[in-house]
């Protein structure tokens, strides 16, 4: 089923980076990634619409927040992926997903962002 918005990704682990984005590909999404805070800027500013970014937290320094911040501002809803239970989220994000990803789960909760925001 093909959606009319995109998927940002933002996992500096490449690998990781490939396998999330074939997963969302397969379910039909169209998908842009970045893995350095540079390529994150360089998408940022790009002028397509991007419905929902995906943030992997490992392997960036605060200068993430900062990111997420423009995604907030800009009402682009985004989820953060963390290796562990994050105490006080609060920057913004729908949720927080936790390592080990569960594929059935991420693209449940993706189709359901979209859902609600009309765009299936």
């Amino acid at each position: 089923m093909p959606h009319s918005r995109k998927i940002l990704i933002v996992e500096h682990n490449r690998r990781n980076l490939e396998l999330i984005t074939g997963f969302l590909h397969d379910d039909g999404y169209e998908v842009m990634s970045a893995a350095t805070m540079e390529e994150l800027d360089g998408l940022l500013k790009i002028p397509e619409i991007i419905g929902l970014a995906l943030i992997d937290l490992m392997g960036y320094d605060h200068s993430i927040w900062e990111r997420s911040e423009i995604l907030r501002t800009k009402g682009i809803p985004f989820v953060l992926i963390s290796p562990r239970k994050i105490s006080a989220p609060g920057h913004g994000e729908r949720t927080v997903l936790l390592k080990p990803l569960v594929v059935k789960e991420m693209l449940a909760l993706v189709d359901n962002i979209f859902k609600e925001a009309g765009d299936e």
